[in-house]
């Protein structure tokens, strides 16, 4: 008779216990995503409006569309009399390969912008 009670009181304990976790680990998520829905009903949009943001439209092959700042003129007025140089960097696998001092396309060598 004792152990009956003991199994009933652990049994309801444990239910008592998983509730409560339970509720404690959904409530801050509802309660949040409830609050964000009413002071938030529309979400901003981080782009600005008519900038193209197509991943797809540029060519990252060619160097001067990672900087915008930057010209072909200003690029081209810094010069080393070093117009080509091989690297190796073998954490890449890459051996002996061309590099193009003021290069602007990737698909035939790597560059030195």
């Amino acid at each position: 008779m004792k152990n009956k009670l003991l199994v009933k009181a652990s049994a309801f304990v444990s239910i008592i216990s998983g509730t409560i976790i339970l509720f404690s680990a959904i409530y801050p998520i509802a309660s949040y995503e409830a609050e964000s829905r009413s002071k938030y009903p529309t979400l901003l949009s981080p782009m600005v409006d008519g900038y193209s943001t197509s991943y797809y439209e540029n060519d990252f092959t060619k160097a001067s569309n990672w900087f915008t700042g930057s010209s072909n003129t200003e690029r081209n007025n810094i010069s080393s009399g070093v117009n080509t140089y091989t690297i190796t960097i073998p954490k890449l696998n890459i051996e002996n390969a061309i590099v193009r001092v003021g290069g602007e396309d990737l698909s035939e060598s790597l560059i030195h912008f």
